[in-house]
């Protein structure tokens, strides 16, 4: 963790209350996740899949992991989102654990 956020590649998530240098571990729930398309977004899109009233969406953060997260067929988060295309990720809720500590700290980041 560096500068009160935790970096997962180019995905940054915010962490008040934790010191810079804290090993964290971070659980990430694809219902706490947003995508949309943007050009200049910080993942690309590798392949969607329908699954019965959901889409399953599968990412490539820059210098960073695949992520997935599923959306209802009718999101208006889906509106561009295909195979090869750039997208933005917002965490709505992240859970961070600093390692060894035993603690949680929930993140919220500040509303846009």
């Amino acid at each position: 963790m560096q500068g009160g956020v935790v970096p997962i590649g180019r995905l940054e998530i915010p962490a008040a209350g934790l010191a810079d240098g804290t090993e964290i571990s971070a659980v990430l729930r694809f219902y706490d996740l947003k995508f949309w398309k943007e050009d200049q977004g910080i993942a690309r899109v590798v392949r969607t899949m329908t699954l019965g009233d959901r889409v399953k969406v599968e990412a490539v953060i820059d210098d960073g992991p695949v992520i997935y997260s599923q959306f209802p067929r009718r999101s208006s988060l889906l509106a561009g989102i295909e195979p090869g295309c750039r997208i933005h990720i917002e965490v709505t809720l992240a859970r961070l654990y600093p390692k060894n500590a035993g603690l949680m700290v929930s993140s919220t980041p500040p509303p846009v």
